[in-house]
C-alpha cells in the first residue's frame, strides 16, 4: 500500500559475502511493468562491500527517486559492479558520470577504495543485540581512507546522525565523521 517511501540509509558497513544471494544494495520491480515500490531514498556515507563475483548495487530499473552520496563501494578480489537501469558499471567514475550519483553541487563524493575493514567476511551471526558491539571484523583498520572522510548530513541535508555509533563510540572523534557503522577510535 504505497511502498517503502521516504528512506534514509547512511553510515552502514555492508559486506555481501560470496555465499550470500544477492547485492549490496538491490531494488527488485514490484510489478510486471518494472515499476518498484520504493520512493524517495537516500543512501549517504555507507561502506558496501561485497566478496569477489557480487554486486555492489543491483538496480535494473531505478526511479529519479534514488540518491547515492558519500558512500564506499568495494569489491574484494575484483572490480565493482554496479548494475543500473539495465547496464553494468565497473567503476565508480563511469557510473558517476552516466548518472550524477555520487556527485554533490557538480562535485565527485562516494570512493572506490579498499575500506580496510579488520577482517570482513570473517565475522559471525548473532542472534543478540547485546553481543552486537562484538562484531569487531568489521571495524575500520587504522590506516583507514574512510576516517573523516563521511559527508556532514547535519550540514549537509539536516538530517542528525545521532551522537554515537553502531558500537557506541561518540560522534565524531577528530576532525570528522568516518563513512560507514564505525567511528574509529584512535588506539
Amino acid at each position: 500500500s504505497g511502498g517503502i517511501q521516504n528512506t534514509l540509509v547512511y553510515n552502514n558497513t555492508v559486506y555481501i559475502s560470496s555465499n550470500t544471494k544477492g547485492a549490496g544494495i538491490v531494488d527488485f520491480p514490484a510489478d510486471n511493468t518494472g515499476n518498484s515500490y520504493i520512493y524517495d531514498t537516500k543512501i549517504y556515507n555507507n561502506i558496501i562491500a561485497t566478496a569477489q563475483g557480487k554486486k555492489v548495487i543491483d538496480i535494473p530499473i531505478p526511479s529519479n527517486e534514488w540518491t547515492f552520496k558519500g558512500n564506499c563501494y568495494w569489491t574484494y578480489g575484483d572490480q565493482i559492479e554496479i548494475a543500473w537501469n539495465r547496464k553494468t558499471y565497473t567503476n565508480l567514475e563511469e557510473w558517476r558520470n552516466a548518472t550524477d550519483q555520487e556527485a554533490l553541487n557538480g562535485n565527485p563524493v562516494g570512493f572506490e577504495v579498499n575500506p580496510k575493514l579488520i577482517k570482513p567476511g570473517d565475522g559471525c551471526t548473532i542472534g543478540d543485540p547485546n553481543r552486537l558491539a562484538s562484531l569487531k571484523n568489521y571495524e575500520l583498520q587504522q590506516d583507514s581512507p574512510l576516517i573523516d572522510n563521511a559527508l556532514h548530513l547535519k550540514e549537509l541535508f539536516k538530517i542528525d546522525p545521532g551522537s554515537r555509533d553502531f558500537y557506541g563510540t561518540i560522534l565524531p572523534q577528530f576532525s570528522g565523521y568516518d563513512i560507514g557503522a564505525c567511528e574509529l577510535i584512535q588506539r
